[in-house]
């Protein structure tokens, strides 16, 4: 089954590395940085480890991407990105839009 985890941060990237172990799983990042340190197998998070990145990449159960046109032919969705407050101490879903136009572009 491919898994499409959308945001590589705290939440996301370790959802990946658990999804990783009996699925395969995209990791969807707008951080370029990000993307290429993971492909190399190296984590940012405290508490994912390098090694279980790396074993998931080795076995092929695990790519990071800037692409939105590799989430095509995803089955399962998870958005994890940021929902800060706006000044009004209002949710911003600025990014969880982002996440969705992403989706509905170019899931298919």
């Amino acid at each position: 089954m491919k898994v499409l985890i959308i945001g590589q941060g705290y939440v996301g990237l370790t959802i990946s590395a658990f999804a990783a172990k009996h699925h395969e799983v995209l990791g969807f990042d707008l951080n370029a940085k990000v993307v290429s340190e993971l492909n190399k197998g190296i984590s940012h998070i405290e508490g994912v480890d390098s090694k279980d990145i790396k074993d998931a990449i080795y076995a092929g159960n695990y790519k990071a991407t800037t692409d939105p046109a590799d989430i095509a032919g995803s089955e399962i969705v998870v958005i994890s990105v940021p929902t800060h407050l706006d000044a009004n101490r209002k949710t911003d879903l600025t990014y969880i839009h982002s996440a969705c136009k992403v989706i509905a572009e170019n899931l298919t």
